[in-house]
């Protein structure tokens, strides 16, 4: 049986056995961590919200499988070229051009006012806090909402991902009971 590889631009990196596409969001999340750890650090709070993610919502239908497999490797190959290798002045735009994602950099004003926002965006990473504030929106087919929250090492050149999983908390969501911002994806019959 030969190997499968995910191609980069630097090469094509084996991974060892057969592949088939993840169909939860921890797998993806370990199976990107695993093949590319030139360009990533997946930190151990954003596998917790992967694993959170796939208790509250289950195996991912081939459509949203095929949607986190774009998201992860929106942040592997495109976001990663346009910080380290091309140094763009328009991050946001020149992402959204090349993936479809929306990337945001920043939280409203009124969410910065709340010190419970704020904590939820706050990581150790090599012993310093660090902001992943900045983060990818993905809208799955299931209408549900997938976030990935990320700072940028610009010393060890990676992207360093401290959140996969639900929304964080916003400043228009603290007030509404946690059921009524997080619904269950529901898939169709034999989907």
């Amino acid at each position: 049986m030969e190997p499968n590889y995910i191609p980069t631009r630097t090469g094509a990196h084996s991974l060892g056995q057969p592949l088939d596409l993840p169909r939860s969001l921890y797998a993806a999340v370990c199976l990107f961590q695993a093949a590319c750890p030139h360009r990533i650090c997946v930190l151990p709070e954003a596998l917790d919200s992967a694993q959170h993610w796939d208790r509250r919502h289950g195996v991912l239908s081939l459509a949203d499988a095929d949607r986190v497999w774009q998201l992860l490797y929106s942040v592997t190959d495109p976001l990663w070229q346009l910080v380290f290798a091309e140094g763009t002045s328009s991050l946001a735009g020149e992402f959204r051009n090349r993936t479809g994602f929306t990337l945001a950099l920043t939280e409203s004003k009124p969410s910065n006012r709340i010190p419970m926002v704020v904590g939820q965006r706050q990581r150790t990473y090599r012993g310093q806090t660090i902001d992943i504030t900045p983060h990818v929106k993905c809208r799955l087919a299931c209408n549900q909402k997938l976030r990935l929250h990320f700072w940028l090492d610009h010393v060890g050149k990676l992207v360093v991902i401290g959140h996969c999983g639900e929304h964080l908390l916003t400043s228009d969501q603290r007030h509404r009971p946690r059921s009524a911002r997080l619904g269950p994806c529901q898939l169709p019959a034999g989907g």
